[in-house]
């Protein structure tokens, strides 16, 4: 399955399921459930960022998923909450997400940002740059419970390229 850029759709996955999310270079992708919260992932994990083995957690405390493997030197940010068209001037990763969902912006969970590279020095300032992955960079979430993934592949070039996202269950 392939999203191009600047576009989204959703996948169910059941429990016990994997997803491979592969990028095709420098394409960032936001991805977000209708149960995920970023504040208790980052809280259980003791990071801004995912890595190999941490736990993805929903509202209610419970682990969802796990980052099964990766193979990237880009990040998989947790602290911003994904592009907007105020930000951007076109239909960013939020819009894109709460319509393949079905559901208004405001009603729209926390997410995920993979292959997508932040700096965030002592003065706790966050700044964005140019994005490290390549192509064939990838990373395997595991289900621990069924639920319905929606993954854009993100419209905001400035720090990456146009490309896809490819997704493969395992």
């Amino acid at each position: 399955m392939i999203i191009d850029f600047a576009q989204a759709q959703t996948i169910d996955l059941k429990n016990g399921q994997g997803l491979k999310i592969t990028t095709s270079g420098q394409q960032a992708c936001t991805i977000t459930f209708k149960e995920f919260s970023a504040g208790l992932t980052r809280d259980n994990n003791m990071s801004l960022r995912l890595y190999e083995g941490d736990y993805i957690y929903g509202r209610n405390g419970e682990p969802y998923a796990i980052i099964d493997s990766m193979n990237t030197q880009s990040m998989i940010d947790i602290t911003l909450p994904g592009c907007r068209a105020e930000i951007i001037g076109k239909d960013g990763c939020r819009e894109l997400l709460s319509g393949t969902l079905g559901i208004k912006m405001e009603s729209l969970p926390d997410t995920i940002n993979i292959f997508f590279d932040i700096n965030i020095p002592n003065n706790g300032m966050i700044q964005m740059v140019n994005n490290t992955s390549q192509a064939g960079d990838y990373i395997v979430i595991r289900c621990m419970r069924d639920i319905t993934l929606a993954i854009s592949a993100c419209p905001d070039s400035r720090f990456g390229e146009e490309g896809r996202i490819t997704l493969q269950i395992m």
